[in-house]
């Protein structure tokens, strides 16, 4: 059976390599069969990622570190999995709708929906589950799911030039901030889910939800 054609993306779950034992020579050997768009070396990486050791900011100000799942342009929607270890695809999106920037969230963080902290990154091309961003926060849309807040960070690379003058939502193109609250008040409706949209935020709010997600994190761990 031929492996070409394979979507790497769906190939980052059950491969043979071991916790703590990935080394490149073993990570070619596999893929060697497979002729995908994008190298699965990274997914494979990312197979057995650790999310505990990521810091959730790094040492520079107002720069967190997201932990992709979902990459821009897809409607797969991958989640790590605490239990495997890995990313999984939980579901596909009802809607003929598409992420518009790698999604994902930030580590070591608890949001008021009990989950880690959302995060949304500006790209120029889309990364791939596991991808580890180092992120510049713009600001912060505000919404909630299910009743209860789903804050969603917004931020571009740190490192791409292309973005480099970005510091707040004011340097955001508004037509992409409409996008995205159109994409988040739209994307559950086919699933039946309530989801209502508030409004954008600026990097000064972002910044404050973030240090509240870390503190909440940390007491959630003393506990």
């Amino acid at each position: 059976m031929s492996n070409a054609g394979v979507d790497a993306s769906q190939l980052a779950v059950g491969c043979p390599v071991k916790q703590g034992c990935i080394k490149q020579e073993t990570l070619r050997r596999y893929a060697a069969p497979f002729t995908a768009r994008q190298s699965i070396i990274p997914l494979l990486q990312s197979c057995f990622m650790q999310i505990d050791r990521i810091p959730p900011t790094t040492n520079e100000h107002g720069v967190a570190h997201a932990v992709i799942e979902i990459p821009r342009g897809r409607r797969s929607k991958f989640e790590f999995d605490r239990q495997f270890g890995a990313f999984k695809l939980d579901r596909y999106l009802y809607s003929a709708a598409h992420y518009p920037g790698d999604y994902g969230f930030v580590p070591n963080t608890l949001a008021d929906d009990g989950d880690a902290l959302d995060i949304l990154v500006m790209v120029s091309e889309p990364t791939f589950p596991g991808c580890v961003i180092a992120a510049r926060l713009l600001g912060v849309f505000q919404m909630t799911d299910g009743g209860r807040a789903d804050d969603k960070l917004l931020s571009v690379p740190n490192r791409d030039p292309l973005y480099q003058s970005y510091e707040d939502l004011a340097d955001v193109p508004p037509h992409f901030l409409i996008e995205v609250e159109h994409f988040f008040s739209t994307y559950k409706q086919l699933e039946g889910k309530e989801v209502k949209t508030g409004s954008w935020q600026p990097r000064s709010v972002a910044l404050d939800v973030l240090q509240r997600s870390i503190a909440a994190h940390g007491e959630a761990a003393n506990d």
